[in-house]
């Protein structure tokens, strides 16, 4: 999954929400089985759930299912109501033990092999909501090879720590940036940040999408269409900084064919971190730009 900026949430029992999803500019399309069903509508909406990945055509578009928490009795239900050859992943809420997600990675090689899936195609995405899952946070991102990032749900998170969410985001500071260390210490990509619940404060949106971006995560979970268009341009590398990144790959590398010892521009060291970051830079932006141009043939 090359492109993840926004993370559309779509209720599964919601069969014109859910089929209106994939026209979106979302990244990721996020089915939930979870808060957004009602107990007696679980069942219809796997099944509307799994007709919808299972017809969507675009290619452009990563179609993720949350599933109740393991420890609901629709877990495993969910999880071999939906499994079929378009699902990309399924997202864990409430995870708090890598021993759900050595269990699952076995689980799951079992339904790839029964549906004739790829091997390790279905991705896993922890959703960390949790003082339980933040403190074993490293150790749930680096369970399963299947787990490429992790996510952060702030809304259970602070009735858990029994604090409030503020504008500031004072509340999460620690939690933000354990899952942005722990991911990176793990291998893995930054992750993605909780969804933003005050639809009538797009400056505040907008202000806190960035802040989290400057901290090392990846993406934003989103409730509502409009908020994706936000997340999708702060996360877009504009032109400016991919100049800058080409730069300083071709500084490096002239400087490595004159085996220089000391490497700077414009003043600045460069290092291999540095370069590394600028390649990572410019390869997401060559990505968006392939795929951009890809919508129109």
């Amino acid at each position: 999954m090359k492109k993840h900026r926004s993370w559309l949430f779509t209720p599964g029992s919601n069969i014109k929400m859910i089929e209106k999803a994939p026209s979106t500019s979302a990244d990721v399309i996020i089915y939930d089985l979870e808060d957004s069903v009602e107990p007696s509508f679980k069942q219809v909406a796997r099944k509307l759930v799994k007709k919808q990945v299972q017809s969507i055509t675009r290619s452009l578009v990563y179609s993720i299912v949350r599933v109740n928490a393991p420890n609901t009795p629709y877990y495993y239900d969910d999880i071999a109501g939906v499994v079929s050859n378009n699902l990309t992943g399924l997202m864990i809420p409430k995870a708090q033990t890598p021993d759900t997600f050595h269990e699952l990675d076995d689980l799951l090689d079992q339904l790839e092999k029964e549906y004739n899936i790829e091997s390790g195609q279905i991705q896993l995405v922890p959703l960390i909501e949790t003082a339980l899952g933040v403190a074993r946070s490293f150790e749930i991102a680096s369970s399963s090879k299947r787990i490429t990032r992790l996510a952060f749900g702030a809304v259970d998170y602070t009735v858990d720590i029994q604090a409030g969410i503020t504008e500031t985001g004072n509340e999460l500071m620690y939690a933000r940036g354990k899952l942005v260390n722990d991911s990176y210490a793990a291998g893995i990509q930054g992750p993605i940040d909780t969804v933003y619940t005050n639809l009538n404060n797009m400056e505040g949106f907008i202000n806190e999408t960035k802040a989290i971006k400057n901290m090392g995560f990846q993406g934003k979970l989103v409730i509502h269409p409009k908020q994706i268009s936000a997340v999708n341009t702060i996360f877009t590398p504009n032109l400016v900084r991919v100049n800058e990144a080409k730069s300083i790959i071709k500084a490096y590398e002239e400087a490595r064919e004159k085996q220089l010892g000391v490497i700077q521009l414009n003043g600045k060291m460069i290092d291999v971190p540095v370069v590394e970051h600028a390649r990572k830079l410019v390869q997401l932006h060559e990505e968006l730009s392939k795929e951009m141009d890809n919508k129109f043939l």
